[in-house]
């Protein structure tokens, strides 16, 4: 029996052989498993603590940050505090006002394009265009430039009604300084302006924004501390495309002091009125402690528009270095030399309408002469020759150190003063020897170039002279009050010394002042002050030194006499006698201040052209 047997092919139980692992490769496989796994679980549990890290650790650090995408702080500018009269009127207070910014957050340049055309549209200004230009060249995306500013709320309401179709754009509220009285008060409360470049350091280190407004003048800038305010901060909600979709106040801004001022409002309008379009200046002092009841400057200028008009101010500077000559208001300075070297107030001179010294002649102003004069009668009919006689005995030194004495040649320390900068005086060097005698004696009628002023210079020495003896600092600032309104400070009076002068020799130049305003032939006597009003002071005619130009018009005077509480300042340029123009000004205010006012009547000023001789 023969039976077929099919042979398997070549090679074939050797492939089969090897298609499972031997003994031998089993436990080299299991280690490359076990490593394998172990590659895995080691990956899986650094994503594990990593994803930990990220979601449980960190997780509110990248919250943060993810938010923050959405959300940016823009600042909040603090409120400037307002400034009011010694009655609460406003003389510098804060309107609304809106700015338009832009960022270009998340916006395309074709975005940015089509919103500053937009908004040009809506405020009727094709400049917008160019200036949203500028929003593609800034350096990061979440900073901002500003289109416009100084909106009113109806300006900007288009743009808030259609901000869904404005990305990127930011309604900021600000508020616009206001002068209501405007030129009527601008040299008492300056102006506000940017920061300029050269300020940018000094400001930044105070803790100031660079788009800040800050006190460039007078009152905003003397007290730029008290008005300013802390800045705050808002944080506002973009959606994806940047439009602003809510917002809210992170850090409150806290607003400036209220600046209550000792200046009368009431008594300002009518010394404004007084002057009118004429050149000069007039102040209101209370003598008891210097404070400022009006202070009025022509020509002036109108804080609501700086760049026009005159920014100096006559009160405390002058047009020249050499401030203003005071004419025969001077001449109280010369009686107090006088008395102090010895003279006695009875002593007489003749007055023949001249001084003669050296074949010189020095004229007095009533050509013909007032005959035989003492200091009492030198003082009411203010006689020239009397007084050059006096100044050429007492000499330079004495005069200079007297007027020295009366606050002339140096700085009144006014607060409205900028720093450092308060001038427009002149008094001659009291150690020089070697002055001409001329000069002397034109110093001692308040003409020529030993001696200049300026009106509060003449103000804080007149006060001294009918206070008792007391030089105070002129002074503006009444008290300050937070904005919830409590007090935080009063101004006080400070005492800058005493005049070098006997109370005897003060009360006897004092009786002559009496006499100038209330005594017929007195030359202030014409102004016809109320004679229950006691009032008392000195006329001055001062020649500017201009050749054909009418003389400067002073006056001078105080009330009541025997307890002073109001003293008025009157310098007129190129106006012609004190006694007809100035005196006449004083007299209305002195009417308003005591409770009489009359009609503003403006004397004839300038009818005659011819210039007026220094003396009355």
């Amino acid at each position: 029996m023969n039976a077929s047997v099919r042979s398997a092919p070549l090679g074939a139980h050797d492939s089969a052989a090897h298609d499972e692992p031997t003994r031998d490769e089993l436990p080299f496989i299991e280690k490359r498993l076990a490593l394998l796994f172990g590659c895995f679980v080691m990956v899986m549990t650094l994503f594990g603590l990593q994803s930990y890290k990220l979601t449980v650790i960190e997780g509110s650090v990248y919250t943060d940050r993810s938010e923050n995408n959405f959300l940016s702080e823009l600042p909040l500018i603090a409120p400037r505090g307002q400034i009011l009269d010694r009655y609460g009127a406003p003389l510098a207070i804060n309107e609304p006002s809106f700015e338009i910014r832009m960022s270009p957050f998340r916006l395309k340049p074709d975005e940015i394009r089509a919103t500053g055309r937009r908004v040009a549209e809506l405020l009727g200004r094709p400049d917008i265009n160019q200036r949203a230009e500028k929003v593609l060249s800034l350096a990061y995306a979440w900073q901002s430039t500003s289109l416009v500013q100084n909106l009113s709320l109806d300006q900007v309401l288009p743009i808030q009604e259609q901000g869904f179709m404005l990305p990127g754009v930011i309604i900021t509220p600000h508020t616009r300084r206001v002068y209501p009285a405007g030129e009527l008060t601008g040299h008492i409360t300056g102006h506000v302006g940017h920061i300029s470049p050269e300020e940018k350091a000094q400001f930044r280190a105070r803790g100031y924004l660079n788009q800040e407004l800050v006190g460039k003048l007078a009152a905003e800038l003397a007290f730029e501390d008290l008005l300013h305010g802390r800045a705050g901060s808002e944080i506002v909600e973009r959606d994806a495309y940047g439009r602003p979709r809510s917002s809210y106040v992170d850090q409150p801004a806290q607003p400036g002091n209220a600046l209550y001022l000792t200046l009368d409002l009431g008594l300002q309008r009518l010394a404004h009125a007084l002057l009118g379009d004429y050149h000069g200046a007039i102040i209101v002092m209370d003598p008891r402690d210097g404070a400022v009841l009006a202070a009025v400057d022509r020509p002036g200028y109108d804080p609501n528009r700086p760049t026009r008009g005159q920014q100096y101010s006559k009160l405390i500077l002058s047009p020249s270095a050499k401030g203003f000559p005071p004419g025969s208001t001077f001449k109280v300075v010369t009686a107090a030399a006088g008395l102090t070297a010895g003279f006695a107030p009875t002593d007489s001179v003749n007055c023949d309408g001249a001084y003669h010294l050296a074949g010189i002649r020095f004229p007095c102003h009533l050509r013909w002469g007032h005959d035989w004069e003492n200091l009492y009668d030198a003082l009411q009919h203010s006689c020239n020759v009397f007084f050059y006689r006096w100044a050429h005995l007492a000499g330079v030194r004495n005069m200079a150190a007297m007027a020295a004495g009366f606050g002339f040649g140096q700085p009144t320390g006014f607060e409205l003063a900028p720093p450092g900068k308060e001038g427009g005086a002149t008094l001659v060097n009291p150690n020089l020897t070697r002055v001409p005698t001329g000069k002397v004696l034109q110093m001692g009628i308040g003409q020529g170039e030993l001696i200049g002023v300026t009106p509060i210079q003449m103000a804080r020495a007149y006060a001294a002279l009918c206070n008792g003896g007391k030089l105070f600092k002129p002074r503006i600032l009444h008290e300050v009050r937070t904005a919830q309104g409590e007090r935080i400070r009063v101004g006080q009076p400070e005492e800058q010394g005493a005049l070098p002068l006997a109370e005897e020799h003060r009360r006897q130049i004092l009786e002559g002042l009496r006499r100038v305003a209330q005594e017929p032939g007195g030359t202030g006597s014409r102004a016809g002050f109320n004679k229950a009003w006691r009032v008392a002071g000195k006329t001055g005619t001062a020649e500017t030194g201009i050749p054909g130009k009418p003389s400067n018009a002073w006056f001078c005077g105080f009330a009541p006499f025997e307890n002073p509480e109001v003293l008025v300042i009157v310098m007129v340029e190129q106006a012609g006698h004190g006694g007809d123009v100035a005196a006449p000004l004083a007299r209305q205010l002195l009417a308003f201040y005591f409770g009489e006012p009359e009609p503003v009547i403006q004397p004839a000023i300038g009818e005659d052209k011819k210039p007026a001789q220094s003396g009355d």
